[in-house]
């Protein structure tokens, strides 16, 4: 903060892991040895207590399908050059567990020239807002 100033972002990203098709069907492969032969709407209709198992069962495959999610919207949103944050010039974030057992993750960033409210122009402010 004293060197790039407040941070301008504060987000977390958690794991749906319940409304992941492509990763029920992972888990459904996993545990019972063969594709599936539901649909992913299906899939998505199955029960808590069915969804529930398959997670409990390979928490491993579920919590790496939800690294590899996050490392794509860090990659393509978040640290991308004058992304959709904006050009980022600091950024850290934390893991955490949830009560629940899955994963979600904590972010700060700082963007670099980000107007200020109440002391840049509306104008300025808005326009930073829209791109």
């Amino acid at each position: 903060t004293r060197q790039n100033g407040k941070a301008t972002w504060f987000f977390t990203l958690s794991s749906a892991e319940s409304h992941w098709d492509d990763m029920l069907k992972v888990l459904y492969k996993v545990a019972y040895g063969r594709e599936s032969d539901l649909t992913p709407a299906e899939l998505l209709q199955l029960s808590y207590f069915e969804k529930s198992n398959l997670l409990k069962q390979f928490p491993s495959t579920a919590v790496r399908h939800f690294h590899h999610r996050l490392q794509w919207m860090l990659t393509n949103v978040v640290r991308k050059h004058n992304g959709a944050l904006g050009h980022i010039i600091e950024f850290s974030g934390a893991l955490e567990e949830q009560i629940r057992g899955s994963f979600h993750d904590l972010f700060v960033g700082t963007v670099k020239d980000v107007p200020v409210i109440d002391v840049d122009s509306d104008s300025k402010v808005i326009e930073y807002i829209d791109n």
